[in-house]
């Protein structure tokens, strides 16, 4: 794996926390930091790249954050003890438990109590739940003020990942690695006119602290309904088109084989909840775009660091070249086209 040469504190801090924890779930952790007595039963939920989460007894969970500083996850949990204080959610966020000197970070690491629940699915039933629970949390997050957003990427591509501040360095680094095919073309030719883009469209469209990381493995669906959402660990001050965008494509893998139901169901659940100005049903298109790049610099930055394979970098790449052809094949639909 590449390693970021990157001296930065950011950088630094990342790759020394990720060298310690590396594959070392069963380490020592001082539950007492939080008055816990040592849980009889651990274990790994299913699913999750970014963080290490191990559930205990079935009554809290432990995260272990990979991808921030001390600083920035007291920041998320600024965020989430504002939306539990206001109440009001049909389901619940996570609560970070304090540490008996009244933190909520310890060695990188937070508790929260469990919720019960599974990972949504990717039946049409799951995806029309969670995509009625974005719109409700959405409403919700933009009543919050924009202070207590954990950072504010309404900037460059090269803010959103730690690893990535050189963009013209990462395409050259990945051209040597992986040659230069269609998905790394795509990726560098895309990236001047989605930046000039976004910029316009950050000056003309509602911004709001956005989740930043909606997909179905943040949420949970028990007995009918979603019981849960998780993972605020990329909550920002954005547009608010970045969370319907970001879920949409992940709940239905636009421009693959039964897409269309998917993307139906979405748009069910979503009209729920939420509707959309027409200047962002115009703009729809290009932050497809848009979340398709940020979503390979985010995997760029993980593998600079030394957190992820360079596979997930070429599957990011070969998923946005198969969005934008559907785009440029298909058109978006528009979000009222199920209704």
């Amino acid at each position: 794996m590449s390693r970021c040469q990157c001296r930065c504190v950011g950088c630094q801090g990342l790759v020394r926390r990720e060298e310690r924890y590396r594959m070392d779930v069963h380490r020592p952790v001082e539950l007492a930091v939080w008055g816990l007595p040592e849980p009889s039963r651990v274990r790994r939920p299913a699913g999750g790249t970014n963080n290490t989460t191990l559930i205990l007894d079935d009554t809290h969970v432990l995260r272990i954050y990979q991808n921030l500083l001390p600083a920035e996850i007291a920041a998320e949990h600024r965020l989430l003890n504002e939306l539990n204080q206001r109440g009001g959610l049909p389901f619940t966020v996570p609560a970070p438990r304090p540490t008996l000197d009244g933190r909520t970070v310890h060695d990188s690491m937070a508790i929260f109590p469990f919720v019960p629940g599974q990972r949504a699915d990717e039946s049409l039933e799951s995806i029309e739940l969670a995509a009625e629970a974005l719109g409700v949390l959405d409403q919700a997050l933009a009543e919050v003020a924009v202070e207590l957003a954990p950072r504010d990427w309404r900037g460059s591509l090269e803010q959103i990942h730690p690893g990535v501040s050189d963009l013209e360095g990462a395409c050259a680094e990945l051209e040597r690695r992986l040659g230069d095919g269609p998905g790394l073309r795509w990726f560098r030719e895309s990236i001047g006119p989605a930046e000039r883009l976004h910029a316009k469209l950050v000056r003309t469209l509602p911004v709001q602290i956005v989740h930043g990381d909606y997909s179905l493995w943040n949420v949970l669906v028990h007995e009918g309904r979603v019981s849960a959402v998780l993972d605020f660990e990329v909550a920002h001050l954005g547009l608010r088109l970045n969370d319907p965008v970001a879920a949409v494509t992940m709940a239905t893998g636009l421009g693959i084989s039964g897409a269309e139901e998917r993307l139906a169901a979405f748009l069910r659940g979503y009209a729920r909840s939420a509707s959309l100005s027409a200047a962002e049903e115009e703009a729809t298109p290009a932050m497809l775009r848009y979340k398709a790049l940020y979503s390979v610099v985010w995997r760029i930055g993980r593998w600079r660091l030394g957190l992820s394979p360079i596979e997930e970098i070429t599957e990011r790449l070969a998923d946005g070249l198969v969005l934008d052809k559907w785009l440029a094949r298909s058109g978006w639909p528009g979000w009222a086209w199920a209704a």
